[in-house]
């Protein structure tokens, strides 16, 4: 039997729908996010890409809630088309 050592229990928080990113790009943090929420997320705003994130969100919260958080702690513009199912980071 092979055993290894979690880094941390936040390695398994998304079992009861808490996110963790800790240290991660915000482009990986939104390719989660596409996963978690099945929703399309096209980052247009380049400057982006060199932005970190560390952080924890309730699944319960809603891509809506985080995408505004990290707006705020980011500084990016976004727009949502709901019809399409698709968020673009300005």
């Amino acid at each position: 039997m092979i055993t290894t050592q979690l880094e941390s229990e936040d390695d398994f928080l998304w079992r009861i729908g808490i996110y963790v990113f800790k240290n991660e790009s915000l482009v990986d943090v939104f390719k989660k996010l596409e996963q978690y929420y099945q929703v399309q997320i096209q980052v247009k705003n380049k400057q982006v890409a060199s932005h970190m994130c560390t952080g924890k969100f309730s699944q319960k919260e809603g891509i809506e809630h985080i995408i505004k958080v990290l707006q705020k702690a980011s500084g990016f513009q976004y727009k949502r088309d709901e019809e399409r199912n698709i968020i673009t980071i300005l």
